[in-house]
């Protein structure tokens, strides 16, 4: 009987991995402005914070010009900043995030026609690697929350 209560202790505790992870990793929330003013607030409150914009890209224009496929106002913020991406990429242990640099956030417009915002959970990602890169993660999160306090009012 124990044999057995374990077993479906078990597969319920991954049932709710696998369901709640993905929410919890990505954190979406609807923006109170239209699409191209979340995009621009978004850039602006990046830089003030002393972020580098290398690129913004426009997925939704690009599919409908490649593929005349309409997903609607989709646009990629990439945004680094050079201080913390030294930090993380000199130490050969820690490396692998460059699969995570630059950040990004999305900002979309679904059918409803309300604009929202995607993001890497990265207060969450600073607690999964502890450490120096915790460290570092847990910096980069608090000024991606000020970027985008907006959202949360």
């Amino acid at each position: 009987m124990f044999l057995f209560g374990f077993i479906v202790g078990v597969v319920c505790t991954l049932a709710l991995i696998k369901y709640l992870a993905p929410k919890m990793m990505i954190k979406v929330s609807e923006s109170p402005y239209p699409f191209d003013r979340t995009v621009e607030e978004i850039k602006n409150r990046a830089e003030k914070l002393g972020w580098n914009i290398p690129t913004i890209h426009n997925f939704g224009e690009n599919l409908k010009k490649a593929k005349d496929i309409d997903i609607g106002p989709l646009k990629v913020i990439e945004f680094c900043k050079a201080d913390y991406g030294a930090e993380v990429l000199k130490n050969d242990n820690t490396k692998f995030m460059s699969a995570f640099m630059p950040c990004g956030i999305g900002i979309f417009e679904k059918r409803d026609g309300k604009t929202y915002v995607a993001q890497r959970n990265m207060k969450l990602f600073s607690m999964m690697f502890g450490g120096k890169l915790g460290t570092i993660l847990k910096k980069v999160a608090e000024e991606e929350e000020k970027i985008t306090e907006f959202l949360n009012r």
